[in-house]
């Protein structure tokens, strides 16, 4: 059954509990939680005044930030984020694009980095251009988690959870199309190197131009 969350705890609590099964997918235009350390991730959500308890939001994220990692380094579920996000994140260390007041230093960058470098070893994650409709989870033989792109106290949309098969379909043949997207640079090895480059001019102290 199709489901509206209209508080953002809601959609962390729901999103905690979804099982990651083997073929899912995560597509999005920010970098993931699950790259961040748990610090990061309760100051970023202590400024966000649609989250109302952030420490239990922080808590459910950070664990399920560890069962994400391990799908994604093992294989069983596909990771891709837009370019624009990385590009972002490493020239100026914002986390997510639609809160630009909020970035982190060269050492958070540099751990959060390799993380992702860490869990694409097995060519899981893909750095694409293809720029995303929405940004979701999906489970294909349950449903998609949609995201909201902004989080403010007013809305009273913050996430959906669709389950009609027309939708899910719909949304894994966006989801195929944007992983094909990808560069030789933005998948498997090449982005290993790319990754390894980036963290190795962190290491140096100089901001890095992803692109």
């Amino acid at each position: 059954m199709s489901k509206v969350f209209n508080t953002a705890n809601k959609y962390i609590e729901f999103l905690a509990t979804l099982p990651l099964e083997k073929g899912g997918m995560f597509c999005t235009s920010f970098l993931p939680s699950a790259l961040f350390q748990k610090d990061i991730i309760e100051n970023f959500y202590a400024k966000r005044e649609a989250v109302a308890d952030h420490k239990k939001a922080t808590e459910l994220l950070w664990n399920y930030g560890k069962k994400v990692r391990k799908a994604v380094s093992i294989g069983d579920v596909s990771l891709y984020i837009e370019e624009s996000a990385l590009v972002q994140f490493c020239k100026f260390g914002i986390v997510h694009d639609a809160y630009p007041d909020y970035q982190v230093g060269f050492g958070t960058r540099k751990i959060v980095l390799k993380s992702l470098k860490k869990i694409s070893e097995n060519g899981n994650v893909f750095i694409g251009n293809g720029v995303l409709p929405y940004i979701f989870r999906l489970n294909p033989s349950r449903g998609v988690l949609v995201d909201v792109i902004n989080n403010t106290l007013e809305q009273k949309i913050q996430g959906l959870w669709l389950d009609e098969g027309v939708l899910v379909n719909a949304f894994l043949v966006e989801a195929e199309r944007l992983i094909e997207s990808a560069p030789e640079s933005g998948r498997g090895e090449g982005l290993q190197k790319k990754l390894a480059w980036a963290i190795k001019e962190f290491g140096e102290g100089y901001s890095v131009d992803w692109k």
